[in-house]
């Protein structure tokens, strides 16, 4: 007697209520056929087409071509001849499918996510491995003698990071960041360590966050720079983050820079030329400063078809 069929869990092929419990014998020595459901559903002769498979491998293949049928029958059936569980049945998975479909081509889905990176080869001189392993051992027994002591584990994660082990590094931050969340240094190298894993999305939230409580002017810099080349679809971010440093850090050459280039980026070369100029009152003697004001200003001339 064959044995009863598992429900196929996936909603696209959702078993028809109305189909038998067990699965239909095939040929002697042959694997259970299966059958597409979704599809009898919504027209009898394509879960006949498609219903047939002879092993695991056919059985993935036949149901992803059961899934194309399906959605013309969608189109083209008469949805008056189906019982009210099957209308509903069927009005589910279409949901379903559009909103992944919507969720994938939007952007919420991610279609390449970074693969993250657990270490990375420094190339280290071997006696600077040697003393970065020195100071492991030399750490870790000071943590032993007082596991508290939190001075050790930003030092022990920051010798895991030369070597280029990025996880273990990562756990030694974290450790710190659950007994004290606020810690800047450790919110800041910990960002450094997550961008050059490959997790973009948690840098900028430790940076983000460090900028917010303080944190080295430098670390602003770079992250702009990773928004700028890896998560450019949160370019919206750079002007609060801006703000941000502003308020937290003051008025200083780089800051108005960067300032000065996000509204030459918006197309606003007044404000780019005012906050460029604000630069140079800080630092009078900075060729680049000047140079890139005579740049913005010529284009802005071009702009307005005022350039002879």
């Amino acid at each position: 007697m064959p044995r009863p069929r598992a429900t196929n869990p996936r909603i696209l092929f959702i078993r028809h209520p109305e189909a038998p419990s067990s699965v239909t014998p095939g040929a002697e020595g042959s694997a259970p056929r299966t059958r597409c459901y979704l599809a009898q559903i919504l027209h009898p002769t394509i879960g006949a087409k498609y219903g047939g498979v002879q092993d695991d491998k056919k059985i993935r293949k036949k149901r992803s071509a059961c899934f194309q049928p399906a959605i013309f029958a969608i189109m083209s059936f008469n949805m008056k001849t189906l019982s009210l569980r099957n209308k509903i049945t069927i009005i589910a998975a279409i949901v379903a499918v559009a909103a992944v479909g919507y969720a994938y081509f939007s952007g919420t889905i991610s279609k390449d996510k970074p693969k993250i990176a657990e270490t990375i080869d420094r190339d280290l001189p071997p006696e600077l491995e040697e003393k970065y392993n020195k100071d492991i051992v030399e750490l870790q027994a000071k943590l032993e003698a007082d596991p508290s002591d939190l001075n050790s584990m930003l030092l022990l994660g920051n010798a895991y990071y030369g070597l280029g082990e990025l996880k273990q590094a990562e756990e030694w931050y974290r450790k710190i960041l659950a007994v004290s969340p606020n810690d800047t240094p450790s919110l800041e190298n910990l960002g450094q360590t997550l961008s050059e894993a490959g997790d973009y999305i948690g840098a900028r939230d430790m940076w983000i966050k460090a900028l917010e409580l303080g944190g080295q002017e430098v670390y602003l810099y770079n992250l702009i720079d990773l928004i700028k080349d890896k998560i450019p679809q949160d370019r919206d971010k750079i002007k609060p983050v801006l703000d941000i440093a502003l308020k937290n850090l003051g008025q200083t050459a780089q800051l108005m820079v960067m300032f000065g280039e996000w509204y030459y980026d918006q197309g606003d070369y007044e404000k780019a030329i005012s906050h460029y100029e604000v630069a140079l009152t800080l630092s009078p003697n900075d060729e680049n400063i000047k140079q890139r004001i005579s740049q913005i200003r010529l284009e802005w001339a071009e702009k307005q078809g005022l350039n002879q």
